[in-house]
Parts: C-alpha cells; structure tokens; sequence
C-alpha cells in the first residue's frame, strides 16, 4: 500500500490516495450519507499520521533488511571500491591523454606568439 516514494501525505498522488481510501473502507463501516465526510476526515489524519506511518516502514524495512543479513552500507562501500579500482585503472591513460593535451596547448602558445611576432615587423 505505502509503496512510493513520497517524502509527505501531500506528494502521494490521487490514484494511490483512492487506492489506500478504498482499502481503508473496505476496514470499516459507516452510513453512507457520511462518506464524504468520512473521506475528509480520514485525509485529515493521513496527513498528521503519514510521518509517522513512513517512520514505521523504515524501520520495518530496515529490520528486513538486517534479518536477509543484507547490509547496504557494504554494499555501497563494495561499489565505491570497484569505482575507485576502475578510475585507478585508467589514470594512466588519463595522464597520457593530459601530457597530450597540454603538449599541444604549449605548441599553440608558441605559434600564436610566433604569429604576433610576425605581425609586429
């Protein structure tokens, strides 16, 4: 049900804000005559509860996560270490390509000052 990625009761949108309204009328019974009323009451606590609500899917989340012994920061180190092996892994080509770049720049400089040169006599 609470499946989004919604930071607050105002970003989860209409299709899913019907979708956790029917679900919760499917939990409870009232008149007919007061459904309007019971919606906007209900939207009323959403909106005070929902911090609270995603507080609790985080740490149940959370404590999945742990009992699947998956560790996300690990997994994020392990990541950022294959980044880092592969980055090293080129420097070398980098520092070439750099040596090559400001060979090039250098030669410039000096045509260019060849050139002002020839302009001036």
């Amino acid at each position: 049900m609470f499946d989004g990625p919604w930071t607050s009761w105002k970003k989860v949108d209409k299709e899913h804000r019907d979708a956790m309204w029917e679900h919760f009328k499917g939990l409870y019974v009232w008149p007919e005559a007061t459904d309007v009323l019971a919606r906007k009451v209900w939207e009323d606590c959403m909106k005070k509860q929902f911090p609270d609500i995603m507080r609790r899917a985080r740490e149940e989340s959370l404590k999945l996560a742990k009992a699947a012994n998956v560790n996300a920061s690990l997994e994020m180190e392990a990541k950022h270490q294959q980044i880092r092996e592969e980055m090293d892994a080129k420097a070398p080509a980098i520092d070439v390509k750099q040596q090559q770049i400001d060979a090039k720049y250098e030669a410039m400089e000096k045509m260019y000052a060849t050139l002002q040169n020839m302009m001036r006599n």
